[in-house]
């Protein structure tokens, strides 16, 4: 008895699962879809994401070493360490280049 109530409650949480999901991937969907216009900034926004991650996984190095071996780490792993890695100090500059932007602006207006 008590496995029927705990396999009725795990079809029901795919279910409500699978409709959260959905909802997540389909409202925006049909937002962008109703008003592109209005979403092109925030579109042009994460196409810039994508390419940065494309560029930044194509200049990362496929390092290879004892440190590597010993943790078993193979050149594909190391060259996404190393984007992400270099992501992050990109991303970084970036907004420490905006807030000093942001800052000297201030001072003019």
């Amino acid at each position: 008895m008590d496995n029927t109530w705990i396999n009725i409650g795990l079809f029901l949480t795919y279910i409500l699962l699978a409709i959260a999901f959905l909802s997540f991937i389909g409202f925006p969907l049909i937002y962008t879809i109703r008003n592109f216009k209005n979403a092109k900034k925030g579109l042009f926004g994460f196409l810039i994401a994508i390419v940065l991650v494309f560029v930044v996984y194509l200049v990362s190095p496929a390092d290879q070493g004892v440190l590597y071996e010993n943790f078993g780490i193979s050149p594909t792993q190391s060259k996404m360490i190393g984007a992400g890695l270099i992501l992050t100090y990109v991303l970084m500059a970036g907004a420490l280049v905006y807030l000093v932007f942001v800052e000297i602006k201030k001072w003019f207006n």
